[in-house]
């Protein structure tokens, strides 16, 4: 009974299935400034744990920072740019998130 409403199963499409995903567009990396003096209420960094290969974990506040974005940040002493390994957004707020960020290269800052 109202077997005309039921769906039939489908085969995949070959054609669709082992075409690949189009290329995300990629964008410049850009640098975000999280020193002291710019930090404050919206636009914040809190390291959590550096690992002994010297990727800092944190936490922070502000838009637009994806993954290949440099952070500029106060760390032991002085400034260095960070490059952003990973990072995850937070439903609520939605402009915390959560990074791991590699360390700059030697003679780099």
């Amino acid at each position: 009974m109202l077997n005309f409403l039921r769906r039939k199963p489908t085969r995949p499409d070959p054609v669709r299935a082992s075409a690949p995903e189009p290329p995300k567009p990629v964008r410049e990396p850009r640098a975000f400034d999280y020193t002291s003096e710019r930090c404050g209420w919206g636009h914040n960094i809190v390291i959590h744990h550096v690992a002994e290969d010297g990727q800092v974990r944190v936490s922070g506040w502000g838009d637009g920072i994806e993954e290949g974005d440099h952070l500029l940040i106060d760390y032991g002493g002085q400034r260095q740019r960070f490059t952003v390994a990973e990072i995850e957004y937070h439903r609520d707020p939605p402009d915390m998130w959560a990074a791991t960020l590699t360390p700059p290269t030697k003679g780099a800052n």
